[in-house]
């Protein structure tokens, strides 16, 4: 059955506008036919009962079960990189259920911001981080924030938030032991490099600013957007939000 993103809801109907209202053209839905509308809130089965220019309107039949909404709150930050790569993990941690992403300026990135791009930019991501929303069954898609710096970071995330930086200088504490330790009630934010990773004066300002911990995730070298989904997987795995 097909998911849109409803506009508003009243009286016992949901309406479609906008995008939403091209993409049931484009699937040839009509009056009659069954969808599921989903807000911030939850979804609802509803029936067509009037497609115009400018909205379709859905008789609501029953609010569903679910949210599809994981219940450990998982930020990803990661290190600036092409845009491909921001997307496609954009793309797939909102089916994994992350919570949000921040795309992260370091000393290593190669990649920089173009500010003339900026809000196109931002756009295409957050349209991303959407359809993926909407594909996967979930009722919101994760924050997606604009490039930070570091020192936004603690802005930006909630004030209570963990860290765990991922470190291929760290020898000592891993991944596995660190999540075993995890307080899941409250906010984690997993910080992933670019490729070169991060500088000793970066995992520095980690510790010392952020009071993240630095880890390693094994003697394998990773692709900065393979390392930010493992991570993701294994960390929504241990919160027992996934497998």
């Amino acid at each position: 059955m097909h998911r849109f993103m409803l506009t508003g809801m009243s009286g016992g109907e949901f309406w479609l506008t906008g995008d939403e209202l091209r993409h049931l053209a484009v699937v040839r839905l009509g009056p009659g036919d069954t969808v599921i509308g989903f807000d911030g809130e939850g979804s609802y089965r509803g029936v067509i009962t009037e497609v115009g220019a400018e909205r379709a309107v859905c008789r609501i039949e029953a609010a569903l079960p679910g949210t599809g909404e994981a219940a450990a709150r998982i930020y990803l930050v990661m290190g600036l990189a092409k845009g491909e790569k921001i997307e496609w993990v954009i793309q797939k941690g909102t089916e994994l259920g992350m919570s949000g992403f921040i795309p992260l300026v370091t000393a290593r990135s190669i990649v920089r911001p173009d500010e003339s791009r900026r809000a196109a930019r931002e756009a295409r991501r957050r349209k991303i981080a959407a359809e993926a929303a909407k594909q996967c069954g979930r009722i919101r898609p994760p924050a997606i924030w604009p490039v930070a710096a570091w020192a936004e970071l603690p802005a930006l995330l909630p004030p209570d938030t963990a860290y765990i930086l991922a470190w291929e200088e760290e020898k000592e504490r891993s991944f596995r032991a660190e999540l075993a330790q995890t307080d899941w009630g409250r906010p984690l934010a997993l910080l992933i490099g670019p490729e070169g990773g991060f500088t000793p004066a970066e995992a520095g300002f980690a510790a010392r600013e952020l009071k993240a911990a630095p880890v390693s995730l094994g003697e394998r070298v990773l692709r900065s957007e393979t390392a930010a989904l493992a991570v993701l997987a294994l960390a929504l795995g241990a919160a027992g939000d996934l497998g």
